[in-house]
């Protein structure tokens, strides 16, 4: 007579009334816990640096509102000053932000906590042509000269400089000064094609 062979065991893990099933310890989820609230943080961090908290005079800003003015600082980014959409400048920057820009024609949004103001300047490089110099709601936008929404083309800036009297050798131009930091721009009515 033949032995039958012993019964194989089904594949996997043998699952009896008996087993247990591990917990995972206290100090282990408050760990995980603190974890999750450190990259939370870190994430809040990096995308209020985005914002422009930290701007000095001479950075470049791309505000998209214009109205009201302020305009919030959540509606204003950091950016290159070479960027197409770096659309503002800073010019001066007080601790307290009762105080008055230097002169009108400035624009101005308040950062941080406490409140700083920051008084802004067109950002324009000569031959620029902008849109929205005189809507009171749309934020300055570089475009081409071409372009029928382009209002003001930038023909001469003088840097150091707050003089109207640079801009009386050009034909129908318009002199725009501002006097910290001192800087003279000559604008006139950009020829589209």
């Amino acid at each position: 007579m033949s032995v039958p062979p012993p019964p194989v065991p089904p594949f996997g893990p043998q699952w009896t009334n008996q087993a247990h099933v591990r917990r995972l310890p206290p100090w282990l989820l408050v760990v995980a816990g603190v974890a999750v609230l450190a990259l939370a943080v870190t994430f809040l961090v990096v995308k209020l640096s985005s914002q422009p908290l930290s701007a000095e005079v001479g950075d470049c800003l791309d505000v998209h509102v214009v109205n009201p003015n302020p305009a919030p600082a959540d509606q204003a980014e950091q950016a290159d000053c070479g960027a197409a959409e770096a659309n503002v400048k800073v010019a001066v920057k007080y601790p307290d932000a009762d105080r008055d820009c230097p002169a009108r024609g400035y624009e101005f949004i308040y950062i941080g906590n406490p409140k700083n103001k920051l008084c802004l300047v067109i950002n324009a490089r000569q031959g620029d042509c902008f849109a929205g110099l005189s809507s009171g709601s749309e934020p300055y936008r570089r475009v081409p000269c071409t372009d029928a929404k382009a209002e003001r083309q930038f023909v001469k800036i003088v840097e150091g400089e707050a003089n109207e009297e640079l801009c009386e050798e050009i034909d129908g131009a318009t002199a725009v000064t501002f006097p910290q930091p001192p800087i003279t721009f000559c604008l006139v009515k950009p020829k589209t094609i």
